[in-house]
């Protein structure tokens, strides 16, 4: 069941009516489960099986952590929930890649079978939410255990299970403490965070994927700045598509009374790689970090023990996205940026005080170009999923910037006026973004302004999104760029 469908939305209100309609705790619970259960259920029987057993197993494991908290017994627990996701993800990838060396190297080795079955819907995510878990109960983090009801929730919580957010477990736990009242205030809230990642995704996200499309899939037949220009609407696309799908599960959590993680704080206003980092994919950002990177240590052992556990890292990031070697590359690119960051911090700082340009307008200006494009060359490496040359040859291909013209974009099939919709879009988002970044409340700014201003601003995005939304040829509104992941 997508989320961009009418299905998807009457679900959503019948389970808010019951929802709300019976403010008993424990039935509301339920009415939870079950709903996450129907959900995940759209997807297929057998990959609500799996979501089952890897809840029970992971709950069992839990219960067995708070009784014996060793290293063997975490060790073991992580084996047994991490299993599923290897076999999915990872299993003809690993097969696949070691049958080409061996033949490369013309030596001979028993044909292992390919998995035909396909990975189940969001395995990546909830996956790393039972590791969290399950690592909390080993460090003794809870007072108290959760009951089953309540981790069955947290791990398949509807709107966040298919793409996250990664919400931390105590956070999550915490809030379904108490019962839900209904309340217009947080309704509204929900609906027009939920409404402004509608439009995102419909209106640009959707607009600009079969621009990219066309000229990636044929980047052959293109050079210098049409590449160029791709690659750049490119990487808005993923962040409009990836920053959509959140905010229109981050609203429909809100309107159920639970506050998700946001995963988006306006990344390509950063001024380092670093500094992108905490403001992309926060949950993913924050789950590495405290599971991955402070565990080797960090940056307390020492500037050479901190590379690599950055690398290691991004690493765990790349292969998380995909079982591909673009990215593997991608993930280490990052780690890369990262490591020669700051290595070469110093020198970068003594030249910019020789010119005169510390703590200037252009001093942030350039930074945060600087790294916008290093991003945007690394998310060329991430679209080339079908191999990782074709990355490079397509980044070799958009230098020098020669044909700097626009008529290519209407070889792709769009016409003036989804050129001029797509403009003013990505105007209206960037001043939004803008003031976000500058720390405004755009929620408490709607709420203090006149009824008229507040119901002109409901009924714009409303009609916009059903008048402007994207349903041209080859439109697919369940192609959530990180669906796949």
């Amino acid at each position: 069941m997508s989320i961009i469908s009418l299905k998807f939305l009457l679900f959503v209100l019948l389970i808010l009516i019951i929802y709300y309609a019976i403010p008993i705790l424990k039935v509301q619970k339920v009415i939870l489960l079950a709903a996450n259960a129907l959900f995940y259920l759209s997807f297929g029987v057998q990959n609500l099986l799996i979501l089952v057993s890897m809840i029970l197993i992971s709950y069992l494991c839990a219960i067995s952590l708070r009784r014996r908290r060793t290293g063997m017994a975490l060790f073991i627990s992580i084996l047994l929930c991490v299993f599923p996701l290897l076999l999915f993800k990872y299993y003809n990838f690993t097969i696949t890649s070691l049958e080409l060396l061996l033949q490369k190297y013309n030596l001979h080795f028993m044909s292992l079978p390919i998995l035909r079955y396909m990975e189940p819907v969001g395995i990546s995510f909830f996956t790393f939410k039972i590791l969290s878990y399950l690592s909390e109960v080993y460090k003794g983090t809870f007072q108290r255990p959760h009951n089953f009801l309540d981790y069955a929730i947290y791990i398949s919580f509807f709107p966040t299970i298919t793409s996250g957010p990664i919400d931390a477990p105590e956070t999550f736990l915490q809030q379904l403490k108490t019962k839900k009242i209904y309340k217009s205030r947080i309704f509204v809230e929900g609906s027009l965070i939920t409404l402004l990642g509608y439009f995102e995704k419909m209106i640009v996200a959707d607009r600009l994927a079969p621009i990219v499309s066309h000229i990636f899939e044929n980047y052959a037949d293109y050079s210098g700045f049409p590449l160029f220009f791709t690659s750049i609407l490119y990487s808005l696309q993923i962040y409009l598509d990836f920053s959509g799908y959140t905010m229109i599960v981050v609203g429909i959590a809100r309107i159920l009374g639970i506050q998700c993680t946001s995963n988006f704080e306006q990344p390509y206003f950063s001024s380092s790689i670093q500094e992108f980092w905490r403001r992309w994919h926060i949950s993913l950002s924050t789950w590495l970090k405290n599971y991955i990177y402070i565990p080797l240590g960090g940056n307390r052992k020492g500037e050479i023990r901190k590379n690599i556990n950055l690398l290691v890292t991004f690493f765990v990031s790349g292969i998380w996205h995909g079982a591909g070697w673009n990215f593997i590359f991608w993930g280490l690119l990052h780690g890369c940026y990262q490591v020669v960051g700051g290595l070469t911090s110093q020198f970068r700082i003594r030249v910019k005080d020789q010119c005169h340009l510390t703590g200037t307008k252009v001093e942030n200006c350039m930074q945060v170009i600087i790294t916008f494009l290093l991003v945007n060359f690394a998310w060329v490496i991430f679209w080339s999923s079908n191999s990782l040359s074709t990355g490079l040859k397509m980044i070799r291909a958009m230098f020098p910037l020669n044909h700097l013209r626009f008529d290519w974009l209407y070889e792709t099939g769009i016409s003036h006026t989804e050129i001029g919709i797509l403009l003013f879009a990505c105007i209206l988002i960037w001043i939004i973004d803008y003031f976000r970044f500058h720390q405004k409340n755009l929620l408490e700014l709607y709420f203090n302004s006149n009824i008229i201003v507040r119901y002109a601003l409901l009924y714009f995005l409303i009609f916009s999104i059903l008048i402007m939304g994207y349903y041209g040829k080859n439109f697919d509104s369940s192609a959530f760029i990180y669906s796949r992941f």
